[in-house]
């Protein structure tokens, strides 16, 4: 049995008087429809306790305030630092050193240039923190310091407009052997790659363009164990596409599976998608019908339906697995919870005890926390 603290990434005030800026002067595809949301917003990052030994989750109040909509939270590899990309007109890169009790302290803070951060990830060696942004397209790499401060930031790549469409990224992550480094763009149907060395310095010279269906709009990267193969899942198309990967690095795609549940023929859109630990289960967020997809998973990474759950809220755009496998958290961001289900064996998954009340939660990230530390 584990405690551990749970940190939310969530939307501040700011975010709705973005949108409506962006809504009136930007050629977005959300243009006079979004946001139509009952989220409430956040102060910053919030903080739950999660137990897995019984599944109970509790929000213990705001763990750091001051923050403009740091909706995507990453974790050192092996540090206790935790990063929040801002998503702010002028992007922000912010650390916190976790203490034993699980206070965030500010560290400090970083202009990532370029418009709202969206995501941030971190290479394996904890040298670099790589940042996407949805406002213009670009990626940076943040060197970080012995203590895992970034220091320094560099433009590997900005995507220019095309056909009349904007580039707007939504995620970026490092293959977990940290030997490439994978952007999604949702505003150009496409995804990016990149080369990385065993520090995480990124050759601009190794960058190649995978291009998916028009009006896919990929959203989210998994990584199969094998290294063999990639799980991208298309924001408008409600589609999980695998594509073929050497060491983790995609090549093509080879299939793609829809996540919109059998009869339902409203709005879809997919948000995240995370791969249990033992590889034979893929989860994928569904707002909307407000759903997650369950997927298993054969031997050569191919998928095959295997249910849909009820996300019990409205909009789940959180979806991960706790540390031990056993529990998938859910954060419905328009009902304002995180939702807790077992994993069972078949895989489906069951709901277990009370949602925790959270404003507008975006992401999830697990640190066990200290013994004596939680009552």
């Amino acid at each position: 049995m584990s405690l551990w603290n749970v940190y939310v990434g969530a939307f501040t005030k700011e975010f709705a008087e973005e949108v409506q800026k962006l809504n009136k002067t930007a050629n977005i595809f959300w243009k006079g429809t979004y946001p139509r949301t009952t989220a409430t917003p956040s102060e910053g990052i919030e903080r739950l306790v999660f137990d897995d030994a019984t599944g109970d989750i509790r929000h213990l109040g705001n763990a750091a305030g001051d923050l403009v909509s740091p909706a995507y939270l990453a974790l050192h590899p092996s540090k206790p630092v935790l990063y929040a990309a801002e998503w702010s007109r002028r992007g922000r890169l912010t650390a916190f050193a976790i203490g034993r009790d699980g206070a965030l302290e500010r560290q400090s803070s970083i202009e990532t240039l370029g418009e709202f951060a969206v995501a941030v990830s971190i290479h394996p060696s904890g040298k670099f923190a790589y940042v996407a942004h949805w406002g213009d397209g670009s990626v940076t790499a943040c060197s970080l310091d012995d203590v895992g401060n970034p220091v320094n930031a560099e433009l590997l790549d900005r995507s220019q407009p095309r056909d009349g469409r904007e580039s707007h990224l939504h995620q970026v992550r490092v293959s977990p052997g940290g030997n490439c480094l994978i952007s999604t763009d949702l505003g150009l149907d496409e995804i990016t790659t990149f080369e990385a060395d065993a520090a995480g310095a990124v050759s601009p010279e190794s960058m190649a363009r995978i291009a998916f269906p028009a009006h896919s709009s990929p959203r989210h990267v998994e990584f199969h164990p094998s290294g063999k193969t990639v799980y991208v899942n298309g924001e408008h198309d409600s589609m999980v596409h695998v594509l073929d990967a050497e060491d983790g690095l995609p090549q093509r795609i080879r299939a793609s599976h829809s996540s919109r549940p059998p009869g339902y023929d409203g709005v879809n859109s997919c948000s995240e998608l995370h791969l249990h630990p033992d590889g034979h289960t893929l989860y994928v967020g569904n707002r909307g019908s407000d759903c997650v997809a369950v997927f298993a998973v054969d031997g050569g990474g191919d998928l095959t339906i295997a249910g849909y759950q009820q996300a019990l809220g409205r909009s789940p755009r959180a979806v991960r697995l706790d540390p031990t496998g056993k529990y998938l958290l859910v954060g419905n961001r328009n009902t304002n919870a995180v939702v807790v289900f077992q994993v069972g064996e078949d895989p489906l998954l069951a709901p277990v005890g009370e949602p925790a009340e959270v404003p507008s939660p975006s992401s999830l990230v697990f640190v066990r926390a200290a013994e004596g530390s939680v009552a």
